[in-house]
């Protein structure tokens, strides 16, 4: 059994969806950590710090050999009984820290002594992670795109989940924990380089499942997003890329977006005052380009249709805010966009006609 992986390894390690059990820190894992992984540190903040401060006053020795202090008697037992169950649920588990250096060292040490063998990836998450950024840069300026595209409404993303099973596509919003507009906030998003890491990682495995279809050579889909999605940007060359790509154009009525808007954000959402609330100051921040009375006069809908929600659980209302913050500011600013982007339209139509093309694109 290798003892190691190296960047060899790491499109198998991709491909196959393998487990990772990255050994850092809490603190370090939530900045940042591969795309199947499950944090179970060999050290946590605390016990981390303790060494960080022994290291700069003390020097390397001492500080490891607190290390092994810390790392011992009860604690380890209870650290390797966490390791050994997580291997358990995923035979195939590899480990890492972040260069691949004493902390997975010393974990696969200690496992080895209990019987369990897993490998390391030899130059842990920093490298990988370099690994991760130089693949996004290198398919932002030689790969192709295609665009989905279309009025706010237009279940653009609900499309882009529909089509990947038959066509090579990606939600960036799923990646982005977001839905990329005003009101598009659906929770905590990841950190920059986890939504990085996990866009580039979900792009070499539609390369990959596609590679044996009719679509190889096709250029993935993606939904047509600003450089900005909620807290997170997408990178320039990613961003410029994307921009300059041919478009596929949803066209559907403006009554169906509504309906889609509401189903999204009101019929299947946690209806509550605190959402209510998150609604009407997303709405005013929208006050510039709305200006004062278009803001009172919906701000006014918005209320009145959240009081009859949550008063007589009646929510048909809220399709009248809806529809005048389509008209009045999503569909002035896209079309405005778009006409200054003048991108080349591939095809436009509604869901069915879009679905029936791109399953002929080949």
């Amino acid at each position: 059994m290798l003892d190691v992986l190296t960047e060899a390894d790491y499109l198998k390690l991709i491909y196959q969806n393998q487990m990772v059990i990255d050994v850092r820190a809490p603190v370090e894992f939530q900045q940042g950590s591969f795309s199947v992984a499950v944090n179970a540190p060999v050290l946590n903040d605390h016990e981390r710090d303790l060494i960080g401060k022994a290291y700069k006053q003390q020097g390397k020795d001492p500080a490891v050999k607190l290390g092994y202090e810390i790392v011992s008697g009860e604690n380890l037992k209870t650290k390797i009984q966490v390791w050994k169950a997580l291997i358990q649920q995923h035979p195939e588990a590899v480990i890492s820290c972040f260069r691949g250096g004493l902390r997975s060292q010393t974990t696969q040490k200690f496992l080895t002594e209990v019987g369990v063998h897993r490998p390391r990836i030899e130059k842990g998450y920093k490298h990988f992670r370099q690994f991760l950024i130089d693949n996004l840069k290198n398919y932002s300026l030689t790969n192709e795109m295609l665009v989905l595209t279309g009025l706010t409404g237009s279940a653009k993303t609900h499309l882009i989940n529909k089509l990947s099973k038959i066509y090579p596509a990606i939600d960036l919003e799923h990646h982005a924990n977001h839905r990329g507009s005003a009101f598009g906030k659906v929770g905590l998003q990841p950190s920059q380089a986890q939504f990085e890491n996990d866009l580039t990682t979900d792009i070499l495995r539609t390369q990959k499942v596609f590679s044996t279809t009719s679509f190889a050579k096709s250029p993935i889909l993606f939904e047509d997003e600003s450089r900005v999605i909620g807290s997170l940007h997408l990178t320039d060359d990613f961003f410029n890329r994307l921009r300059a790509s041919p478009v596929i154009l949803v066209q559907i009525p403006l009554a169906e977006r509504v309906e889609n808007i509401f189903s999204d954000y009101i019929e299947t959402a946690r209806i509550s005052e605190d959402l209510f609330a998150y609604y009407k100051k997303s709405l005013v921040g929208l006050e510039k380009r709305l200006g004062g009375l278009k803001l009172k006069e919906i701000l006014g809908d918005l209320e009145h249709a959240c009081s009859e929600s949550l008063s007589q659980n009646k929510h048909e209302s809220h399709k009248v805010w809806i529809e005048k913050l389509l008209v009045h500011y999503y569909d002035k600013l896209y079309l405005s966009s778009f006409e200054k982007r003048n991108p080349k339209i591939q095809f436009r139509g509604n869901h069915t006609e879009i679905l029936h093309f791109l399953q002929n694109l080949t």
